[in-house]
């Protein structure tokens, strides 16, 4: 398929409408309409990816690609590999999957680490004065000076 932008559109075109056996059941013209081809790019196309590859990889079907469901119609057909093809999409997708669960996990764990530090301590003078100063306003709060007490006469006795 190499060099021919075509076919690989319209196979491409092909895996996306095939069902979860590899059927792809659909119309010349619509795959036509979908890729931006006319009628006839994508019909010379289809028939070259019905051709048997001599180059293929794959010893199934002798190299085609895709094999027509029905010799009575011109649509439907049944995409050779695709369970493989699907068996390496799916493969793909599992280890994307992995790769972001692990990166989350690993970030998940930098922050637990990172909020079990310990936090970072006034110096002991600071420290010692802020507490000097907690005791000072306590001391204020439960005592008054004895300047700002007041003085009441006592009554007893005087009626």
């Amino acid at each position: 398929m190499r060099g021919n932008s075509h076919a690989l559109l319209v196979f491409t075109n092909l895996l996306a409408h095939s069902d979860a056996h590899g059927i792809a059941d659909i119309h010349p013209r619509a795959i036509s309409e979908e890729v931006g081809l006319t009628l006839e790019e994508t019909k010379d196309a289809l028939l070259y990816l019905e051709k048997q590859d001599p180059e293929s990889r794959s010893p199934e079907m002798d190299g085609c690609r895709i094999v027509r469901m029905d010799g009575h119609r011109e649509w439907g057909w049944q995409v050779v590999n695709y369970i493989k093809y699907r068996a390496i999409r799916n493969e793909d997708d599992r280890k994307e999957q992995n790769r972001i669960a692990q990166k989350k996990w690993r970030e998940s764990k930098q922050d637990i680490s990172n909020s079990k530090q310990r936090k970072p301590r006034k110096p002991e003078s600071a420290q010692a004065e802020a507490e000097a100063e907690a005791e000072a306003e306590a001391e204020v709060k439960t005592f008054p000076p004895p300047a700002t007490q007041k003085t009441y006469p006592s009554t007893r006795g005087k009626r």
